[in-house]
């Protein structure tokens, strides 16, 4: 799959149990561009997880629209 010009960001969520390393390592060995991992250090849960991610997209970032996928 080529994914161009279109950037994707990684929102992974942190803590105790959390799989971040495995997940890192499956998104950098995918060598997708134009990729940007963002490593939470707590697991903020899945609504305040892609409340954060809505808000760096669009606030902080200027993006106008998103796809976003979640699997909790």
């Amino acid at each position: 799959m080529q994914a161009r010009s279109v950037d994707v960001y990684h929102f992974l969520d942190g803590g105790p149990g959390s799989e971040q390393a495995a997940l890192r390592k499956v998104i950098v060995d995918s060598e997708v561009p134009f990729t940007e991992i963002v490593a939470r250090p707590s697991n903020l849960g899945v609504g305040r997880q892609l409340i954060s991610a809505r808000r760096e997209i669009f606030d902080e970032r200027g993006y106008d629209r998103m796809v976003l996928i979640e699997d909790d």
